[in-house]
């Protein structure tokens, strides 16, 4: 997954928001990689609409996991 954000310019819309799924997935188990990919990607692949709607929940989803994650330490 890592690789098609580093390898793939261009994206349909529906094939971006499934890798910005799999991109947070993989940062809420740890990949600090994934997580820097998840917050370049509007930057790389824009999205509109709802797919920009989707994204943005998904970033509240990791800032939420993150500080839930910092206050467990």
């Amino acid at each position: 997954m890592k690789q098609e954000y580093e390898k793939t310019a261009t994206l349909k819309p529906e094939k971006s928001i499934e890798l910005a799924n799999r991109l947070l997935l993989s940062a809420l188990s740890g990949d600090q990689q994934a997580g820097i990919y998840f917050r370049q990607f509007p930057s790389k692949y824009p999205l509109s609409g709802g797919y920009a709607e989707e994204y943005a929940e998904l970033q509240r989803l990791l800032r939420d996991w993150s500080r839930e994650a910092a206050a467990r330490r």
